[in-house]
């Protein structure tokens, strides 16, 4: 069976078919071969990747890390400084806590973990913190947000 001859193809006498390379690109933008500077420094649009990247980082980084300077600026060097450390030891010893004891009673999330060591009341307790947490971290992004503006 011959294949349909369209008008991008080039059919031999020998009837072997060549198939020319379009002028117009079938995926969208692909005709376009942006510079570095305008693909880094360009338009955020609505969906890019570099959008997303943003998006992903100030959810990873969170409103902790940009409160620091006004932190250090309230509490001084030395106090930050002694602050950042303890708060440091306590999330590593916590995080190292809260697996080992997965790890060792085979939990499979925090949920689990909190029911295990204490019980209903502590299970309950830890849905309080986080949404005490969740209720406090909207609160700080307002707060920024109205002196940022």
């Amino acid at each position: 069976m011959l294949s349909p001859v369209t008008p991008n193809t080039i059919r031999h006498a020998d009837g072997d078919i060549n198939i020319k390379q379009l002028k117009i690109p079938l995926s969208p933008g692909g005709g376009q071969k942006r510079t570095f500077f305008d693909r880094t420094f360009g338009k955020l649009e609505k969906g890019s990747l570099r959008g997303s990247i943003f998006s992903l980082c100030s959810a990873a980084i969170g409103g902790g890390v940009l409160s620091l300077p006004y932190m250090f600026a309230l509490s001084g060097w030395a106090t930050g400084m002694v602050l950042i450390v303890v708060g440091t030891i306590a999330g590593i010893w916590s995080n190292l806590l809260l697996a080992y004891l997965g790890d060792k009673f085979k939990l499979g999330n925090l949920d689990q973990v909190a029911m295990a060591s204490g019980g209903p009341k502590m299970k309950a307790l830890l849905s309080c913190c986080v949404l005490l947490y969740i209720f406090m971290s909207c609160i700080g992004y307002q707060i920024i947000l109205c002196q940022l503006f």
